[in-house]
């Protein structure tokens, strides 16, 4: 008997989420932000058009944290990071560093962290002597 309960909640559950999606529920996507619409939907900062701002945004995310994992360069890609998170709390989340922002809010702090200390011992920078 507890079997056949456990299994009408299940039901239940199943049936009010089929229910909401067709009543026009949220919508779930795994793409990024920039490729749902296309590339021209993403920020158009400073007028440098929707392309080079992605192409920015993808080298300072992607590259730039190699380095920084790497230790290399580090002091240089931190700026580059920080910059890149300073424009996405401002202008994609309205300065909002509590609330949506938050996540970058945290990144920015690590960086600016990073940025003080410098690179380490253990990095490339670091047995490079830079």
């Amino acid at each position: 008997a507890a079997a056949g309960g456990s299994s009408n909640i299940h039901q239940d559950q199943h049936s009010s989420i089929r229910k909401s999606k067709k009543k026009g529920g949220t919508k779930a996507s795994n793409k990024p932000p920039s490729t749902i619409n296309g590339i021209e939907d993403f920020m158009n900062f400073l007028g440098l058009g929707p392309t080079l701002s992605l192409g920015l945004v993808v080298f300072a995310e992607f590259f730039c944290s190699v380095f920084l994992i790497l230790g290399l360069f580090t002091r240089v890609v931190v700026v580059v990071l920080a910059i890149a998170m300073l424009v996405a709390i401002l202008k994609a989340h309205n300065g909002d560093i509590f609330g949506d922002g938050e996540h970058g809010s945290l990144f920015l702090a690590g960086y600016l962290a990073i940025l003080l200390v410098g690179p380490g011992k253990a990095s490339l920078d670091g047995i490079l002597g830079k």
